[in-house]
């Protein structure tokens, strides 16, 4: 067997021993019950507070806060889960009044959620808004998610440049210097340790505290999140240990830091199965053996050793490498696509927008690699000393360079949006927000089981802090389908709490995308209305 056969052997079963070792797959949590029920008055405190989800979630540290009117915390600081259920035990001798719950809980795929609702004992007045709104900040963990991003870029880049350079030395040229190997190793070893130490403060929302919290770091290394960030490091270590003293195992510690990234993430929650692990492969050592290559020639091309030929013949070698990763990358590319959008509607959402931006991004990279593929290199190849030709490639692969450095930041922050098809609602029901007036109100449209018949439409009005408004109001609805100019169908949907209404019936018989207009009628004479888009699945 070859050299380059054997490697890509090792690499292959070294993802496959990481991606069936894993477990079940489990997608975004929703809190589906609140004990006590948001908005309620009770007439006596409760012992405890329960939350439960459509899925289990992880807890950490202050995964459940609950204050009084006073801003005091009046829970124990203890936090269990069991499954999808979250308790948090109160003090004894709370007397009557609003109490506030703010909470934090992680998804089966490492993502946080958070939020807050408010509950009332005997008498006693709620909170203002500004109350609510400064707990809820209180809890912002922005910049440590802003820290977490950065880490996972630079986590994503040394671990494909590593296992994608490996790769390149035993195809491509032998000799290349391992000094950008070792540059992307270090920084991926580190990012890799970042990623420990910033998740426990994102998670959490207790800040600085967190990172040094044995319970927390505890948490997060035996979560999808740390385990795979865990093993990345390790793997990395490995790489610098074994560089300079083999290549099998240098690349066998490659393989590995970059099958890490099986371990969590989006794909690790999709369906189906055999798509996903295949796409998420794929897009993984095609994406590696381009980028890393890519550098390693870049690298290579600088050195000032080597004839002309000899470089012309590694630019063709890379060449060659090249246009299957790419092939191979936009094959997996699009597997991937499907299973996280699965709908041309569902395009229209953040995850759709920022993968759109990525797609956009690796064209215009793509175009300039076809560029020096078919016109560049046949020119240094034919000739081997055309200096202009040189001058030309060396500047169109840095250009690639910051390119792909570019589209692996729009990569890490793809990695911690929602997916596009849970969001659009493609395989249940959805949910929608729609701001609503000019007090920074926001209407909450929710479709189950949103396919074509019956239906549940849920209608929340939320404030700025999310919280829903305790005031009397009317609301109408006006369903219509421009398309097969239906309606509009007007509704009077019931309440069903502290401004939440429903509507149950057949109205969304027809599969396609309708129009819900919301009129609030807050007075006699002043009406809100606000609009959203759905799409009812077949």
């Amino acid at each position: 067997m070859s050299t380059a056969k054997k490697s890509m052997v090792v690499l292959a079963a070294v993802v496959w021993l990481v991606v069936f070792s894993a477990g079940p797959a489990l997608g975004h949590a929703t809190l589906v019950d609140t004990d006590p029920v948001d908005g309620s008055t009770l007439e006596s405190s409760p012992a405890e507070i329960t939350l439960r989800f459509d899925e289990p979630v992880t807890v950490s540290p202050g995964a459940i806060r609950v204050f009084d009117a006073a801003r005091r915390r009046v829970d124990t600081g203890e936090v269990s889960g069991s499954g999808d259920s979250v308790v948090a035990p109160l003090r004894g001798g709370l007397s009557d009044g609003a109490y506030v719950v703010t909470w934090r809980v992680v998804s089966a795929d490492g993502h946080p959620l958070q939020g807050a609702f408010v509950y009332r004992v005997g008498t006693g007045e709620a909170p203002d808004e500004s109350f609510l709104e400064s707990l809820v900040q209180q809890g912002s963990a922005t910049p440590w998610a802003v820290a977490g991003v950065l880490a996972r870029w630079l986590g994503y880049a040394g671990a494909l440049i590593v296992a994608g350079g490996v790769l390149f030395r035993f195809v491509v040229r032998r000799d290349t210097s391992l000094r950008p190997l070792r540059v992307a190793a270090w920084t991926g070893l580190l990012a890799s340790l970042g990623t420990l130490f910033f998740y426990g403060p994102e998670v959490t929302g207790l800040g600085i505290e967190a990172v040094f919290d044995p319970e927390t770091l505890g948490r997060t290394v035996s979560g999808p999140v740390g385990i795979s960030a865990l093993v990345r490091g390790v793997a990395l270590a490995g790489f610098l240990f074994f560089s300079s003293r083999g290549s099998w195992p240098a690349a066998a510690t490659g393989a590995v830091a970059l099958a890490s990234y099986l371990l969590t993430g989006h794909t690790l929650t999709s369906e189906p199965a055999v798509v996903r692990i295949g796409a998420d492969v794929g897009h993984l050592v095609g994406t590696s053996v381009w980028v890393g290559g890519l550098v390693m020639l870049w690298s290579s091309l600088r050195e000032s050793g080597g004839s002309a030929p000899d470089r012309a013949r590694t630019v063709a070698r890379f060449s060659w490498l090249a246009g299957w990763a790419v092939a191979l990358l936009a094959a997996a590319g699009l597997a991937l696509a499907w299973v996280e959008v699965r709908a041309l509607h569902a395009i229209d959402t953040p995850y759709g927008w920022t993968l759109l931006i990525k797609v956009a991004l690796v064209v215009v990279v793509l175009a300039v690699a076809a560029y020096n593929r078919r016109r560049l290199v046949p020119v240094i190849e034919r000739t081997g000393e055309d200096s202009e030709a040189w001058r030309r490639l060396r500047r169109t692969l840095t250009f690639e360079v910051v390119g792909v450095v570019v589209v692996l930041a729009v990569t890490a922050v793809l990695a911690n949006l929602q997916p596009a098809r849970e969001v659009a609602g493609v395989e249940g029901p959805v949910s929608v927000y729609q701001p609503i007036g000019n007090e920074g109100w926001q209407a909450n449209v929710v479709v189950d089981p949103n396919r074509a018949g019956v239906n549940e439409i849920h209608v929340y009005l939320l404030s700025g802090a999310g919280r829903p408004l305790d005031a009397p109001q009317g609301l109408i609805l006006e369903l219509t389908m421009p398309e097969e100019e239906i309606g509009p169908v007007v509704r009077e949907p019931e309440p069903a709490g502290p401004a939440h209404w429903i509507l149950t019936g057949p109205e969304l018989a027809i599969p396609g995308e309708w129009e819900i207009m919301l009129r609030l009628q807050r007075s006699e004479t002043e009406e809100m209305r606000a609009a959203v888009t759905v799409h009812v699945n077949p």
